[in-house]
């Protein structure tokens, strides 16, 4: 997707600027740990996603033409054969669907989107989890270089925790994660279950019975 290409980008500009910046005195352990994070970083953005989003889709026209020759329906294999040419031509799914163009396959177009948006979520999930665990061994080696006294070297490392949490790796894996969730549906809110019991109303108990001593005076009381 461009958010990837775009990221991948931003990355190497930040990896180009921070290898320039801090080579010249940082501690050989803090290269060691820039280089293994930036190489698992470019694992995660090169890496094939689990499911190519772009096939399923495909796929998906393929199975909706062969249900439409079937049933003899001319126009549905013409429309599924149509929009896999124009989708293998463009390399492209449009968000937005023509009125006229058959429910099924905007039902495709819809769950590739879908698709998309959690493929790319979790990818960059996996960015945020990689840059976590990078400022986390990066907060220990600041702890154990203040410790031994290397206070340069603990200032050094300190500074590439502030340009951990600023880079574009970072806060743009954050914003396309906002960003993309926003836009996923929200599930329907599924009616709470009513207990029969608590909604049964519990009849209110009969008055007490008059007491015989109570009835006399009463009576009695009617003679006053």
């Amino acid at each position: 997707m461009r958010t990837r290409s775009m990221l991948a980008l931003c990355v190497s500009v930040f990896a180009a600027v921070s290898s320039g910046a801090l080579t010249a005195a940082e501690p050989p352990v803090l290269t060691g740990l820039r280089v293994s994070y930036q190489t698992n970083l470019q694992a995660i953005l090169k890496g094939k996603a689990p499911v190519d989003c772009m096939q399923a889709y495909i796929k998906k026209l393929d199975s909706f033409a062969d249900a439409m020759k079937k049933a003899g329906s001319l126009d549905g294999v013409v429309a599924a054969r149509a929009e896999k040419t124009r989708c293998e031509a463009e390399k492209t799914v449009p968000a937005d669907s023509p009125p006229d163009m058959d429910p099924a396959i905007v039902k495709a177009r819809t769950e590739y989107h879908q698709m998309a948006a959690k493929s790319e979520i979790d990818r960059n999930r996996r960015v945020l989890a990689l840059a976590d665990s990078y400022a986390t061994n990066l907060e220990s080696l600041k702890k154990q270089l203040t410790q031994q006294d290397k206070i340069e070297d603990a200032i050094t490392v300190k500074l590439e925790i502030d340009r951990l949490r600023a880079s574009p790796e970072v806060t743009s894996a954050q914003f396309i994660i906002a960003d993309l969730a926003s836009r996923q549906p929200q599930p329907a809110a599924q009616p709470k279950p009513v207990n029969p019991v608590a909604a049964t109303p519990v009849p209110a108990p009969p008055p007490p019975a008059a007491s015989a001593s109570t009835t006399a005076i009463s009576r009695s009381r009617g003679h006053w």
